[in-house]
């Protein structure tokens, strides 16, 4: 297996879990050709736990701008074969590497991936978060991907470099969904491999990016309308889906709803409007507000948004 890997790690802030991310990086039984972590503006010791490993790591420094441009730059820095973006408070499994290429050497897929052992420090729990199985051929992981990502962590999937700089890096546009638009994307362009088991320790605490439930229902519906609409562009045939705008921003809406996330109620609301929608969706509010299972508090938010 001479694939050439570079896995990236883009850190803000972490010094408190960096060096076990890294030590996962170093310690693979399929030797990494290159770990490449980008400080995205730490305030605290995360250059100085990267630099305890100076012989096998190159560090990046950066003034914080996200996520995403931390993995772009990061990204830009190698020329290996396949690419591995590893959060900062993960940790691979040590044969993770080894596994996902032994998938990538069968076939031709643009994208392997394995599943992720969720684990809390604080509560002493862990558990599997086995995802549906998506591989195929193109549209396949599209449609997997396109309401839920099936990768629940973006360490658990290797990316070909080739397919990774076709679609132009990461979206800049997103944090909390970046992984969404990656893989439903990369998903109508290239065929998926799945191993079964996990590749990665994924850790769940209080300071977790995707809590944020408003940020997050923005803009997982922001990455399905911005997908029918780069289909469009691409000219793929989206028909797979057997979707459209109106169902997305039904479904998001009522996820919203369910999660008290009121910002993203009025956000998609608005958003609606703009899409000539918006009659629809009150309809569907004025539904909503029907249904004896909503709380006071709900039918207040709703109703403020349509005032």
């Amino acid at each position: 297996m001479s694939s050439k890997i570079s896995i990236i790690i883009p850190a803000y802030n972490a010094a408190a879990y960096l060096a076990e991310a890294i030590e996962s990086a170093v310690n693979q039984t399929h030797k990494v050709d290159s770990i490449i972590v980008v400080d995205d503006g730490s305030t605290d010791g995360t250059a100085e736990v990267a630099g305890q490993f100076d012989s096998e790591v190159t560090l990046l420094r950066q003034s914080n701008a996200g996520v995403c441009v931390a993995r772009n730059l990061g990204a830009a820095q190698t020329d290996a074969e396949w690419l591995l973006f590893l959060d900062a408070d993960d940790r691979l499994l040590s044969d993770a590497l080894e596994r996902l290429l032994q998938r990538a050497q069968q076939g031709a897929p643009g994208v392997v991936y394995g599943n992720a052992i969720v684990f809390d420090d604080a509560k002493g729990t862990r558990r599997l978060d086995e995802r549906a199985n998506c591989e195929g051929i193109a549209p396949s992981a599209a449609k997997a991907n396109f309401w839920k990502s099936v990768p629940s962590t973006p360490g658990a999937a290797m990316i070909r470099a080739s397919l990774f700089r076709e679609l132009g890096c990461w979206n800049t546009d997103y944090n909390t969904a970046a992984d969404r638009d990656m893989w439903v994307k990369t998903g109508a362009l290239a065929e998926w491999g799945h191993i079964a088991g996990a590749v990665l320790e994924k850790r769940n605490h209080g300071d977790n990016m995707s809590g944020n439930l408003d940020r997050a229902r923005m803009q997982a519906a922001q990455v399905q309308l911005g997908f029918l609409d780069w289909c469009a562009v691409m000219k793929i045939d989206t028909t797979f889906l057997q979707t459209s705008p109106l169902e997305i921003m039904d479904r998001n809406i009522d996820r919203a709803l369910e999660q008290r996330a009121f910002k993203a109620t009025r956000w998609l609301c608005e958003e609606a409007g703009r899409r000539g929608m918006v009659s629809d969706v009150i309809s569907k509010a004025q539904r909503l507000l029907a249904l004896p299972k909503l709380m006071r508090e709900v039918e207040m938010k709703v109703r403020e948004v349509f005032r």
